[in-house]
Formats: C-alpha cells, structure tokens, sequence
C-alpha cells in the first residue's frame, strides 16, 4: 500500500506543479486551475491521514484552506506572487518527504517538523481574507470526507431514481488490506470522470 501511495501522491504533484508552471508567467488561476489545486490537496490530506503520515496530512490541509478561499474568491489571487511561492514550496516539501519515506524502514523514518511552513500557509490564508474587499470573512474549508468502504463501496439506494445515474459496487478480495484508502484512491478517480450522489458508508476516515 505504500508503494500505491507514493505512486498515487507524486501523480498528483506532477499535475499541481504543471498547473503552477502553466499559471506562473500569466500569474492569475483559471477557475478550473483553482478547483484542479483544491481537489489535489483535498485527496493527498486524505490519503496521507489514512497512511498515519500526520505531518503531510496537515501540509495539505493548511494548502487546501487556503485554496478554499481562493475558489470563493479567484480575483483575490491575482497578483499574488505568494500564493505560488508557497504552492511551490509545499510540492518541494511533499516530494523530499515522499524520498524520505521511500528510503527510510519503517523505524527509521522520522516525520519532518513543517511548523515553519504551517505558520505560512496560515498567514497567507488569513491575507488572502484580508484581501476580500467588502466581503464576510471566509470560512475554513469544510471538513470533507471523500466516501469510501471497508469491504464494499457503493451509490445508495436515494441515487438510483436519479435520470442517468448508476450504481456501483465494489468487492475487495479477503486480506488485501487497506480497503479503506484503495476505496478513497478509487472514488477519486470516479469523481474526475462522474459526479457521486451518494456513497455507503459516507465518512471515509470512520467508515460510519
């Protein structure tokens, strides 16, 4: 599972440096940029709390609340040289954690102290806010749980009426372990290509 995961994780930061590269001269976020950067740190948080990584967990976290309020707001990131320089620091923090992992046993390994970069991601997030002429103060991004199963995942019954839609079920082989985030990695990919009504269970990380 931990090869998945890596494999899974430096996917996904390709895609955000290649958004970052793309982006960078113009200096402004195309509405899909925005929403693309949003979805890639909300799956690597998700996947990396179900790896027990706490620390890269909380990086991704920190960059999602603060794309949370660009997506509110696009026009605010414009201009904002700091927004990418910090983007780019947690993908260069994540890839140098990522090798770490990767080459260190399992009681060698010791989680990096990202405290520095937190306070950061913090400051800017509340900056951006500031930034937001005449508007409410933002709120923090939604604690979401992309769904997933332990043994099955699949639409609920209330999405099967729905014009289009279909139900999915899927069964993983006894012992395989980790269902949980092999169901998170999956239903990621569904998202990028359909839209999930409903899922059982709803709550990926307690599965309630």
């Amino acid at each position: 599972m931990l090869e998945m995961y890596i494999f899974e994780t430096n996917t996904l930061l390709e895609q955000l440096d290649e958004i970052l590269l793309r982006t960078e001269d113009a200096n402004v976020f195309s509405q899909e940029d925005i929403n693309e950067i949003f979805r890639i740190m909300h799956t690597i948080k998700g996947s990396s709390a179900m790896m027990g990584f706490e620390n890269l967990q909380h990086l991704a976290h920190k960059g999602e609340d603060m794309f949370f309020v660009i997506r509110e707001k696009p026009e605010i990131a414009k201009d904002a040289h700091f927004v990418y320089e910090l983007i780019f620091e947690v993908s260069d923090l994540y890839k140098a954690e990522i090798e770490y992992i990767q080459n260190s046993g399992d009681d060698d390994y010791t989680p990096t102290d990202f405290s520095e970069t937190f306070k950061k991601l913090e400051d800017a997030t509340e900056r951006l806010k500031a930034m937001e002429s005449g508007a409410a103060p933002a709120e923090s991004a939604p604690a979401e749980s992309a769904p997933a199963a332990k043994q099955e995942a699949s639409a609920a019954p209330s999405g099967s009426n729905v014009e289009g839609s279909m139900t999915v079920r899927v069964f993983f082989e006894d012992g395989c372990k980790m269902e949980n985030l092999r169901a998170f990695l999956l239903l990621t990919k569904i998202k990028e290509v359909a839209e999930v009504i409903s899922c059982t269970p709803p709550d990926v990380e307690s599965n309630a």
